[in-house]
């Protein structure tokens, strides 16, 4: 689906869902609920995206989110690796496997089970809980790790200091 909103949008899908577009406006949010896989083409948000979805979610195209960004995908797996994408506000990410890229800082918060990789151009700022898998942090800056617990390895790569 094509989604171009000029005010705070909610989209509910009872199966799978792929969508691109824009929500535009200062402050305008995107909440979106799916009942399977969701994929996400070129899609920007001027405010904070809510998403929950009962399967994996991926993309194929760059986000750009102004506001905070809020996923939940208890047990499945999050890719969201475009080299593109531009996490302004806060991250916050429940799922199992987790794999997130922003083109420069971000800060993120997670709790998964399974391995986790976080991979920036620029600063990271993250804290959470990764249970039984380990977790990868690669900074084109310095990395901040607030209240961090792991359990598995912990690889820290950072240009930065």
């Amino acid at each position: 689906m094509t989604l171009r909103a000029t005010d705070t949008s909610a989209i509910t899908a009872g199966g799978a869902l792929d969508i691109t577009g824009s929500v535009v406006g200062q402050g305008k949010t995107l909440a979106l609920s799916a009942g399977a896989a969701v994929s996400f083409g070129q899609l920007a948000v001027d405010g904070g995206l809510t998403l929950t979805g009962a399967g994996s979610i991926s993309q194929s195209g760059a986000l750009k989110v102004e506001g905070p960004t809020r996923i939940t995908a208890l047990g499945k797996i999050v890719t969201l690796d475009n080299s593109d994408n531009d996490f302004i506000g806060e991250v916050a990410v429940s799922s199992a496997a987790l794999s997130v890229r922003d083109r420069n800082s971000l800060l993120m918060s997670f709790v998964t089970t399974g391995a986790t990789r976080v991979v920036t151009g620029g600063t990271i700022a993250v804290g959470g809980s990764v249970t039984g898998a380990g977790l990868t942090l690669d900074a084109g800056g310095a990395v901040m790790l607030a209240q961090t617990s792991v359990g598995g390895a912990l690889a820290v790569n950072a240009a930065g200091s």
